[in-house]
């Protein structure tokens, strides 16, 4: 999973839930047998979302720069450390 981003105005109203469900199923459909995913150190609530659905720490951290569209529409780029946590998709 790479660059899931809800806009602040859907969080908490289970739209990170449902996008997650459908990566999963799609994910199993093609064979893979665990899904592997990185969340900021600094956001809680992702990890608070990837833990409840299943999600485990695979103790494992590294630096990420990605770019991402902001509300306004504009191309920014950011740098954060990453935790990294798999689930298993059988």
């Amino acid at each position: 999973m790479k660059n899931l981003f809800v806009k602040a105005s859907r969080r908490g109203q289970g739209v990170g839930t449902a996008l997650c469900d459908w990566l999963e199923a799609q994910a199993r459909t093609a064979g893979f047998d665990h899904i592997y995913l990185g969340v900021g150190t600094d956001n809680d609530r992702a990890r608070d979302l990837y833990v409840r659905l299943g999600y485990r720490p695979m103790g494992e951290s590294t630096s990420i720069t990605y770019d991402y569209i902001d509300d306004d529409g504009s191309t920014k780029t950011a740098t954060e450390i990453s935790d990294y946590y798999t689930k298993p998709l059988l």
